[in-house]
């Protein structure tokens, strides 16, 4: 069992996903932006995938980012509201800028 990001970079190149942000869009996101992340989740009876929102909280200069869950997943406790996880630009499938809090 366990988890693993997919590269939605290499999907949306390979044709398995429609699209993905732009590169230079991906490197400019900042904290508080909601990301779109894709999970493929082992199962006893195969493998799921499913996409989550993440909450980006830190953006280091390095290339690896680390967010929050947004949200639960519905075939893998570990991953849920509140969890912390770390990704880079080629798992970004999406993403929201939340307009900024008054």
């Amino acid at each position: 069992m366990g988890w693993e990001l997919i590269n939605a970079e290499a999907e949306a190149l390979f044709g398995v996903r429609s699209s993905v942000p732009t590169m230079a869009a991906r490197q400019a996101l900042q904290p508080g932006c909601l990301v779109g992340l894709v999970f493929q989740i082992h199962r006893p009876r195969g493998v799921r995938e499913e996409c989550l929102w993440v909450e980006l909280v830190e953006r280091p200069a390095h290339r690896v980012y680390v967010g929050v869950l947004a949200c639960d997943s519905e075939f893998e406790q570990q991953l849920c509201r509140g969890s912390r996880v770390a990704f880079g630009t080629e798992h970004i499938a999406s993403y929201l800028e939340l307009p900024p809090a008054h």
